[in-house]
């Protein structure tokens, strides 16, 4: 299963009509996954939905956030979508869901699981709460296909959200919704630089404003 990509905040948003807040997205295609059954949807395919950002050219994939309706084809073209949010306990199980277990997903049943986890935080009413059950409750996972066992599937889904929800530490990624009024909501997300990271970063630009700085001052007689 081809690993989940992270877009680059940078150069997904920036292309964005910072007034309208809009961003023009393409639909590319669906990688491998495995077809799922819920109380919201019939044979969901929950392999990477690969998208592209038509203002910068860049691709990225996407998760699922709306299941009521279908996401957009590469045959709808171009699509605007507008920059979303989620409520403040939404976006702390999200945080919760990527920082301990996004870096683990290594097969298609585990990006199923995956999804799944994120359909029961932005859909179940009771957030407090949170477990899926096969056939039961308002989110629940009715069948599955080419999974070993349902069993094992609604397992590893509420072992994921029993972490998120447990989680206390930093956010290691920054979320992304994108809404749409025919297509499908999605959810993308970028990691978060490590704070070493960031402070070299910082410094390495620092350091060429300086460099720029001297060599410009360095010059100014000769202009």
């Amino acid at each position: 299963m081809k690993k989940i990509l992270v877009a680059t905040a940078g150069a997904l948003l920036l292309s964005a009509n910072a007034s309208a807040a809009m961003v023009d997205l393409e639909f590319v295609g669906n990688g491998p996954g495995e077809l799922l059954t819920t109380t919201f949807s019939s044979n969901y395919l929950t392999g990477a939905m690969e998208f592209r950002n038509s203002q910068s050219g860049q691709s990225f994939y996407a998760y699922c956030v709306d299941l009521m309706q279908d996401h957009a084809e590469a045959s709808d073209l171009t699509q605007a979508y507008s920059l979303g949010s989620f409520s403040a306990r939404e976006t702390s199980l999200l945080q919760g869901l990527f920082s301990t277990s996004y870096a683990g997903l290594k097969t298609s049943t585990d990006q199923a699981a995956f999804q799944t986890a994120i359909w029961e935080i932005t859909h179940e009413s009771d957030l407090s709460a949170l477990n899926v059950q096969k056939n039961a409750g308002v989110f629940a996972v009715s069948g599955s296909s080419g999974l070993a066992s349902d069993s094992a599937f609604v397992e590893q889904v509420n072992s994921y959200l029993g972490l998120a929800s447990q989680y206390k530490g930093p956010d290691l990624y920054s979320l992304t919704r994108f809404n749409h009024e025919e297509f499908q909501d999605l959810l993308t997300v970028t990691a978060v630089p490590e704070p070493s990271s960031a402070l070299l970063m910082g410094l390495g630009l620092l350091g060429f404003v300086a460099f720029c700085g001297r060599r410009r001052n360095g010059k100014g007689t000769s202009l």
